[in-house]
């Protein structure tokens, strides 16, 4: 029997494709795609993130931004970790703050 996880990679993969897929988990697609074939030794780490980014009806649960998407959650990890503490805006920083110690994204 397959795991939900399992089930939840390989639906979202086919349904969005490899690339959003992997830019909204922040793994590449060849760990995807070797997850998604069974020949990925250590999987608990993707386990944990496929399971808090796509298995809460599609909708992550940001400690700043209550329930936001995926693609969302990405963009705004992948801004905070370029953007750095040279923000101005208080609500920004503390949004940068956050992300970069995100439970999901495994910070």
């Amino acid at each position: 029997m397959t795991d939900t996880w399992l089930k939840l990679l390989k639906q979202n993969l086919k349904q969005k494709g490899p690339k959003k897929v992997s830019a909204e988990l922040g793994y590449s697609t060849a760990t995807l795609n070797l997850c998604k074939n069974g020949k990925y030794e250590k999987t608990e780490k993707v386990k944990a993130r496929v399971m808090a980014i796509y298995g809460n009806n599609g909708k992550v649960e940001c400690p700043v931004l209550g329930g936001i998407t995926p693609q969302r959650c990405a963009d705004h990890h992948g801004r905070a970790r370029k953007v750095g503490i040279r923000v101005g805006n208080p609500d920004t920083m503390r949004l940068h703050k956050t992300c970069l110690k995100c439970p999901v994204r495994g910070g």
